[in-house]
């Protein structure tokens, strides 16, 4: 892994958020030039993000192969969260016809989630990176329109 080009691809990618926020919050410049500057400050990590990834994939893999009791855990929590999330949806009361029956759909059907989704997450590695990566930007994305939104109106008054 070349750190000197992730080091550069993720500076860049802070100062066109950062000037992307200037061009956003003066009220005398047109939306359209941050908006796409930062829209498109998502191009300055997509190469450092790769060859993190590539470096990551390895160890991770490596720790992986190597520890039965991580992926047991990793196992562990997202039959868990998946547990959790099952309960909370609960389409109506009485689907089942006992309470026992309830609780033993949920969990297996959470187990079989867990079950593929640690299977999915360990084959597709670098496309649930990628994803992460495009779902942090989108929400860097948000939260600096709305505080130059803020700033803007400020501005204005």
């Amino acid at each position: 892994m070349n750190s000197t080009l992730v080091a550069v691809g993720f500076s860049a990618y802070l100062l066109f958020v950062v000037i992307s926020y200037m061009l956003l919050s003066n009220p005398d410049i047109d939306l359209l030039w941050g908006g796409f500057l930062l829209a498109f400050s998502l191009l300055a990590v997509a190469i450092p993000v790769y060859y993190v990834i590539d470096e990551f994939r390895y160890i991770f893999i490596e720790f992986i192969s190597r520890n039965v009791l991580a992926i047991a855990a990793f196992f562990f929590f997202a039959w868990l969260f998946l547990y959790a999330f099952l309960k909370q949806l609960r389409p109506s009361e009485g689907l089942f016809s006992s309470s026992w029956v309830e609780e033993v759909v949920y969990i297996a059907a959470s187990a079989y989630g867990a079950f593929f989704g640690v299977y999915f997450l360990l084959a597709n590695m670098l496309l649930c990176v990628a994803f992460a990566t495009i779902l942090l930007h989108f929400l860097v994305c948000i939260k600096v329109l709305k505080l130059a939104m803020h700033a803007r109106k400020a501005g204005r008054s």
